[in-house]
């Protein structure tokens, strides 16, 4: 009589213990969907925030911005200020485009599709950026670079 109240007191503590197994991976994956939103929130508002920064610069030096947008021809001496400044512009411009390819995995295909022409559309109007990446491919990923060149 014995060996059945332990063989059921086993039983149930068994069964207890899949019920609170079962339950905390129910949690964990609970968390997990919790934790994916907010670093994709995170995501977004840093390259919000980066893109604000960058339009602040452009708005604090509006030639570059001429450089950047494919509006104005670089300076033919490639050591003079202006080009130099111009550059760096370009610089800080790939820089952000390689952030928002890294956050590919999380953005929705609608907001990729967005960056994604968004940043091809840059890269073919301005020569400033196609020359930037030309003297620094070795900086980029050959996807990235690809990327634009579509």
């Amino acid at each position: 009589m014995d060996w059945i109240n332990i063989s059921n007191i086993s039983s149930i503590l068994t069964i207890f213990g899949f019920i609170v197994t079962v339950a905390t991976l129910i949690f964990l994956l609970y968390q997990c969907k919790i934790l994916k939103s907010s670093l994709r929130t995170q995501s977004f508002q840093n390259l919000f925030n980066n893109m604000i920064n960058i339009d602040m610069y452009f708005a604090n030096n509006p030639i570059l911005k001429l450089y950047v947008h494919g509006e104005k021809e670089l300076p033919k001496d490639t050591k003079s200020f202006e080009y130099i400044q111009a550059m760096s512009a370009c610089e800080l411009f790939l820089d952000h485009f390689e952030e928002i390819v890294g956050c590919k995995s999380v953005m929705s295909n609608e907001m990729w599709e967005g960056w994604s022409k968004y940043m091809k559309k840059m890269y073919k109007s301005s020569k400033a950026l196609r020359d930037y990446i030309e003297e620094n491919r070795s900086k980029y990923t050959k996807k990235f670079i690809e990327l634009l060149e579509e």
